[in-house]
C-alpha cells in the first residue's frame, strides 16, 4: 500500500492540491483534510478556485471518489471552482465508470 501524500500551495489565482499515491478507505481522511485545508485557503484569499492534481495517484476505490465528488460540492456551495487536473490510466478510468470523470475534470474526455 502506497500511503497518500498532498502539497498545498497557490497558483495563480486558485489553489494547487496535489495528491501522490493512493486514495482508499485508509487514506481517505488525508484527503478531506487537505481539501478542506485548500478550500478554506482559496476562500480567504479571495482566490476562483481549487485545482487538484491526480496525476501521481496510483489507485482510487469508492471513498475516494465521493470525497473528490464532496470537494467538489462543497467548493460549489463557496462559489468556487473545483476540477482534477491529469486524470490518467486507472484514476480517469475509475472516474469514468462512476460517471463523474467530465463532471471533475471537464477538459478531460472518458479514457
Amino acid at each position: 500500500m502506497t500511503r497518500l501524500t498532498t502539497t498545498i500551495r497557490v497558483g495563480g489565482p486558485q489553489v494547487r492540491l496535489g495528491l501522490v499515491g493512493e486514495i482508499d478507505l485508509s487514506s481517505v481522511d488525508v484527503l478531506l483534510r487537505a481539501q478542506g485545508e485548500a478550500l478554506a485557503m482559496a476562500a480567504s484569499r479571495g482566490l476562483r478556485g481549487i485545482v487538484v492534481d491526480v496525476d501521481r495517484v496510483t489507485f482510487l476505490d469508492s471513498t475516494g471518489i465521493g470525497a473528490l465528488v464532496g470537494g467538489f460540492r462543497q467548493a460549489a456551495a463557496a462559489d468556487l471552482s473545483f476540477r482534477l487536473e491529469n486524470p490518467r490510466g486507472v484514476v480517469a478510468r475509475v472516474l469514468d465508470v462512476a460517471g463523474v470523470l467530465t463532471t471533475l475534470a471537464p477538459e478531460r474526455r472518458a479514457a
